[in-house]
């Protein structure tokens, strides 16, 4: 996807709809110790104008000491991937 692609998934100023793509999109993001950013960035994505059953959202846990996996298991569920190496 490129930058010009990106800028088409928010809404415009005036809230009008923009037509979108029916293509499936992965967002994968690694973390160490942090939880609470992770957390803001998929939050986020609820300002995206982009069916949310299209999104697949996969965070890959580096063995983080902070309880990142357990704590976005528990907010998110099944709404997310959550992968732990460590």
């Amino acid at each position: 996807m490129h930058n010009s692609d990106l800028a088409l998934l928010y809404k415009e100023k005036d809230h009008q709809e923009i037509p979108l793509h029916d293509d499936t999109v992965t967002v994968i993001m690694v973390t160490y110790n942090k939880h609470k950013y992770i957390r803001e960035l998929i939050l986020s994505f609820e300002h995206l104008n982009y069916k949310r059953e299209l999104l697949d959202i996969v965070v890959i846990d580096n063995a983080s000491a902070d309880g990142s996996e357990e704590k976005l298991r528990a907010e998110f569920g099944d709404a997310i991937t959550v992968i732990q190496t460590g």
